[in-house]
């Protein structure tokens, strides 16, 4: 059976990032292959995507994003997988796991997008940060326990969710930890969305802290959208983007970290995304991740956060296992260094206490 029109000119978008010439060729091609799949094996070898897929792994390209040729190589087996089919609203990775849209602001001609290879980057990680997930879950073939902290809509959970069940990890427990009331929400309905049992995912609301005491919240409005980039304040803290958060702020008591991880004997795996709090955290926890944390994800939003990081882990003994540092702008009088950050960065570290 011919495969469809949408078939072939999702699959020239995916494979060589462009339309197809014609709708002379769009059918030569709907006509020639019978699966999806074929079709994309067919693109796949092709002069143009060699071409193209030798340029994105060019070796000093490659160090630019943080990766090795062994990490695409990876990258490719992992996703080396049956593509989901398309589905109206969402756009869908390697791991299967589906998003909505809305979830993260994507416009409408993503819609069925599958994303098969997330080389530099998907629509919202980059490669590197995939790459961690994929070593965590190698290192953890029967049990895989993992913390997404600052979870948003929950897309590593989902995501690591869907790939232990892959490999077939038998023992798997997963905790979203996440403050903010509407993202709750679209962590709720991404979970549902993938069919994911509620029973599998611990889903915390909570406010992550140093320590015990009070820490302020503001909830976004309704008309901002999607806001994954809100952070806690210390009391008399301004907002470090500069809102004006007169409305809607309240005093919540703060979990601290350590506290959360004494959850668990072993975390496999710690994604941490807190917009600017992570080396703080990371400090005070510091003996109970030490104890705890095979490998540990930190997002970093600043390049004062980023060598802040990388001092502290080190210091502390722990191996780097990647590492790409964020890209910043500049804009005078910006209310902080985390405001001029354009793409936040990423550091993996493997504890050798727990994983030698």
């Amino acid at each position: 059976m011919p495969i469809s029109r949408e078939e072939v000119i999702l699959g020239y978008r995916l494979v060589l990032g462009r339309l197809p010439e014609s709708e002379e060729v769009i059918q030569a091609h709907a006509a020639a292959h019978d699966s999806a799949e074929a079709f994309g094996q067919s693109l796949l070898a092709c002069d143009e995507a060699v071409r193209r897929a030798a340029h994105l792994t060019h070796p000093q390209l490659l160090r630019r994003m943080g990766l090795t040729e062994a990490d695409v190589a990876d990258l490719r087996a992992a996703a080396a997988c049956e593509w989901p089919p398309p589905r109206p609203g969402f756009v869908s990775d390697f791991t299967g796991i589906y998003t909505r849209l809305s979830l993260v602001g994507l416009p409408p001609g993503h819609d069925g997008r599958h994303c098969a290879l997330p080389i530099p980057s998907d629509f919202h990680a980059e490669a590197v940060e995939w790459l961690a997930l994929l070593r965590a879950l190698g290192a953890s073939p029967t049990r895989f326990v993992m913390a997404e902290l600052g979870a948003g809509w929950g897309p590593w959970t989902a995501a690591a969710h869907a790939l232990a069940r892959r490999q077939g990890v038998a023992e798997r427990r997963f905790y979203a930890v996440e403050a903010g009331r509407r993202n709750l929400e679209r962590l709720r309905l991404h979970l549902a969305d993938n069919a994911i049992p509620e029973e599998e995912v611990v889903v915390l609301d909570a406010v992550l802290s140093e320590g015990p005491g009070e820490v302020f919240w503001t909830e976004p409005s309704e008309s901002m959208g999607p806001d994954y980039g809100n952070r806690a304040r210390r009391p008399g803290e301004p907002d470090y983007r500069g809102l004006d958060t007169a409305a809607g702020t309240v005093a919540r008591p703060g979990l601290p970290l350590a506290e959360f991880l004494a959850r668990e004997p072993r975390w496999d795996f710690v994604h941490m995304d807190l917009q600017g709090w992570e080396e703080r955290l990371c400090r005070a926890a510091l003996p109970t991740l030490q104890e705890r944390v095979r490998f540990l994800l930190v997002a970093t939003h600043s390049k004062a956060l980023d060598a802040a990081c990388f001092d502290l882990f080190h210091a502390a003994g722990w191996h780097m296992l990647a590492n790409l540092g964020p890209v910043a702008g500049h804009a005078p009088g910006a209310p902080s260094v985390e405001a001029l950050t354009i793409c936040d960065g990423t550091q993996f570290w493997r504890n050798p206490r727990l994983v030698p």
